[in-house]
Order: structure tokens, then sequence, then C-alpha cells
């Protein structure tokens, strides 16, 4: 009896070793699934990005886009793929970006329209309006204001004492699309004052610049081109 016990114990530890050292085999399935969880989590792919910051309105050079890599599960959709398009560079050079974009920011498709486009619609962000603001040579920058600048929009209002006017602010940063008909990319200043300037808005932005031009002293101020260096 005492003989079958030993001999039972023997076959039991050689069983348990044998399972010892196949239980990685026997694991791998899942280790395998784990792993390809880390590696589809790391995946990346090329993507074009801005080689700098860009305001809306630039027209793109090939010195504005780069390549990066990037988490493909990161990448939004209308991204350009190296791997699908390879020639996006020089396909996206020339063209018109309607957003701003900070360094490093991947560039969709939907962000660009054709700088020959002479539709001012072509110009406008998906998400935006375009309103158009009378403005004179004495109320907006003596007449220098051009698509493609940037302006914030005041309005003077007056009321209590005789004289005493207070000027609020109605919008800031807001990107001239055109100057009565001359649309964004005019290389020249135009030799007349512009009678209007269109902004592009959003809806908030539409309300409060209707109800003012309505009630007249709209101001306008001409932003700083920041991408230049400064002297």
């Amino acid at each position: 009896m005492r003989l079958f016990l030993a001999v039972l114990a023997v076959v039991s530890g050689a069983a348990a070793l044998w399972l010892w050292i196949g239980a990685p085999d026997l694991q791998s399935p899942g280790t395998a699934v784990t792993q390809g969880t880390a590696e589809e989590a790391t995946m990346s792919t090329a993507v074009l990005v801005a080689s700098r910051s860009l305001t809306a309105g630039t027209r793109l050079s090939g010195t504005d886009l780069e390549w990066a890599n990037r988490q493909a599960r990161s990448v939004p959709t209308g991204s350009a793929l190296q791997a699908i398009v390879p020639d996006a560079e020089s396909r996206m050079a020339g063209m018109v970006i309607l957003r701003d974009l900070a360094q490093g920011d991947v560039v969709l498709w939907d962000d660009l329209a054709t700088a020959a486009s002479s539709r001012l619609s072509g110009h406008i962000a998906e998400d935006r309006l375009a309103f158009a603001i009378v403005v004179s040579e004495a109320t907006a920058v003596g007449g220098l204001v051009r698509a493609g600048d940037r302006i914030d929009v005041f309005q003077v209002q007056r009321g209590g004492a005789i004289g005493e006017a207070s000027m609020i602010t109605l919008a800031e940063e807001l990107r001239v699309l055109a100057t009565d008909q001359t649309i964004l990319h005019a290389q020249e200043v135009p030799t007349n004052a512009p009678r209007t300037l269109t902004v592009e808005v959003d809806m908030a932005q539409l309300e409060v610049l209707a109800r003012a031009q309505a009630e007249g002293g709209i101001v306008v101020a001409l932003k700083p081109q920041t991408d230049l260096p400064r002297p």
C-alpha cells in the first residue's frame, strides 16, 4: 500500500511538472491577444499636418505642410494619409485653409478650398456664416482693411450726460472674407475705401452684429498680422 502511494505521488508530481512547463503554450492565445492589443494601440500612420501655425485664409505652400506619425486610432476622418494619397502635399499646395491651425494640427480635406474659386461660399468654414458690415473710411481704419485681415468690432453708444459715450466690444478676431466684391487674397489694397466688410461669424455673432448695425455706431479695429516678423 505504501509502495502504491509512493508511486502515485511520483506520477502526480511528474504530471504537475509537465503542466507547469507546458503552461506558457497553453496560455499563449491569451498572451497573443494582449500583445496584439498593445501593438494596435501603438500602431501609427503618416498623416499630413501643419508645419507651422496657419491662419484661416492662408494659401498653402509646400513648406506649410509635413508628414507626421500619429496613432491610427486618433487620426480624424478626412485626413490626408500618406499610404492612400502620397502626393497630398502637392495636391494641397495653392489651396486656401478655412480655419486656424496650430503647428502639428492634422489638415483635413474639408479644411480647404481652391484658391482659384471666385465663389465666396467656397471660403466659409462649414459651421460659419458670412455677414456684411457697412463701414466708411472713418470707421474702418481709413479704408485700409482688406480680405484676409482680422478685425475687432465695437459699437459706440451715446447716453447719459451730454457728450458722454461708451464703447462696447461686439466681436473679436473676425476674419474678413471680402471687401465690397473683392474676395480673399487680393494682392493690392483697393483704390477706393470699401463700403462693406464681409466677415466670417457664428450665429451668436451674427445676431449681435445685425442688431448693432441696425442701431448704428459700429467701429472696426484692425488686428496685427502676427505670423510676420515684427520690426
